[in-house]
């Protein structure tokens, strides 16, 4: 039970997930992207982690996919599998996943 309340509330933390593209041409070895007032995804060779606006590593680069952080969680993909991690890496969310859809609504 207590892994399910985990990834409900894992998805709902994530509707406010918003993509957003810095419009810059990455370098063939190395891919960096930015939302507002969060972390750096930073790709080095083929594995994504992120930095903070300082430049400093916050999460080592060794997941295939990464998501933006919302709400204090991220969504990784590592080996064809689905999780959420926390600010400093630790997985909140195992991966366990084959797919993941964040849902958008509005409450009001």
């Amino acid at each position: 039970m207590k892994t399910i309340n985990k990834i409900i509330l894992a998805i709902f933390l994530m509707a406010s997930f918003v993509s957003y593209s810095n419009g810059q041409t990455p370098t063939s070895k190395e891919q960096a992207s930015i939302k507002e007032d969060e972390f750096i995804k930073v790709k080095l060779g083929d594995k994504w982690g992120f930095i903070d606006k300082t430049g400093k590593n916050v999460v080592n680069p060794k997941f295939d996919k990464v998501g933006y952080f919302s709400e204090g969680l991220a969504w990784v993909k590592v080996g064809g599998k689905y999780g959420f991690i926390d600010k400093t890496g630790k997985y909140v969310v195992d991966l366990q996943f084959d797919d993941i859809e964040l849902q958008w609504w509005k409450v009001f």
